[in-house]
């Protein structure tokens, strides 16, 4: 029934709480996960601290880069020992497109799976914001799974 299953993580408890449903799914239809982290150029720069020229100062964008590469090793250590075929990425990009319409067209995904909330307090403010886009605009089927408990 799928075939490529798409789970972003963000590095939260709700994101991890999505790739445990998703590894079950990729067990049960011998499904491909494409796991992907995205960093978005626009929310990359923390508050009062100005781009220079319109540019990312070059200290944050590592800082980013390497928590995106940190959500990734941890969703390595969770997904290891599986016979599950892994497609890992660090994706740049506008969270809502990529993960709504841009990764799964790509990668010809078919299923996404995603949390509910995600690890930012701004957004737990502001509930769901990508998972509500992501559910609105997507074109494939979407499976929100349940918040984690605390």
């Amino acid at each position: 029934m799928f075939k490529n299953i798409l789970v972003p993580l963000d590095g939260s408890k709700d994101s991890f709480k999505a790739l445990a449903y998703a590894k079950e799914m990729a067990q049960m239809f011998s499904a491909t996960l494409f796991v992907t982290t995205i960093i978005d150029p626009s929310v990359a720069i923390p508050a009062g601290v100005p781009p220079v020229g319109g540019i990312v100062p070059v200290q944050v964008e590592l800082d980013v880069r390497e928590e995106a590469a940190h959500v990734i090793d941890e969703a390595k250590k969770e997904l290891a020992g599986t016979n599950i075929l892994v497609k890992y990425a660090i994706v740049s990009g506008t969270v809502n497109d990529e993960i709504a319409t841009n990764l799964p067209e790509k990668e010809e995904i078919d299923l996404i799976v995603l949390g509910k909330s995600g690890k930012s307090a701004l957004e737990k403010l502001i509930v769901g914001s990508v998972t509500k886009y992501v559910v609105q605009h997507a074109e494939v089927p979407v499976l929100v799974t349940e918040a984690a408990s605390e």
